[in-house]
């Protein structure tokens, strides 16, 4: 199986290394704080995506969030698995993330819901970096 059929966008988005913190086996995103105009953001940037400021530094985000909206997608190009959920879910800290949703049960989601954010990770590659997977776990699930 080669690295593009092992990692299809319908499993998930793919993180590295350095937007994951992984402190006791717990793993989290990380996102970004901007210490000039204090907004925070998703994914690691260098720099603030609001007024460009160089001062940012990671933060944990928190692994409970609202669904803010979601769709399923039954279409796909023939090698993914349809149908899979996608959906936008609003942190506490102010961010808004993009991400798979683990099932695709309609009664499973509902908009404003909480939803949990899981973080794992993927199988290794010989000679790649670590990488993780993050997908949105409804509290119906």
């Amino acid at each position: 199986m080669s690295q593009i059929e092992q990692f299809l966008p319908h499993e998930g988005r793919l993180v590295g290394e350095d937007e994951v913190s992984t402190q006791d086996l717990d793993y989290k995103l990380l996102g970004m704080h901007c210490k000039s105009c204090n907004a925070k953001f998703f994914p690691v940037n260098t720099m603030c995506l609001f007024c460009l400021s160089e001062s940012v530094e990671k933060i944990p985000l928190s692994t409970e969030g609202n669904l803010y909206s979601y769709s399923f997608i039954h279409i796909a190009p023939k090698q993914w698995k349809v149908p899979y959920g996608i959906g936008y879910v609003d942190l506490p800290e102010g961010v808004r993330i993009f991400g798979k949703l683990e099932d695709t049960e309609p009664e499973h989601w509902k908009v404003d819901a909480k939803v949990h954010i899981e973080v794992k990770e993927c199988a290794k590659i010989e000679g790649q970096p670590t990488q993780y997977q993050y997908f949105f776990k409804s509290s119906k699930g």
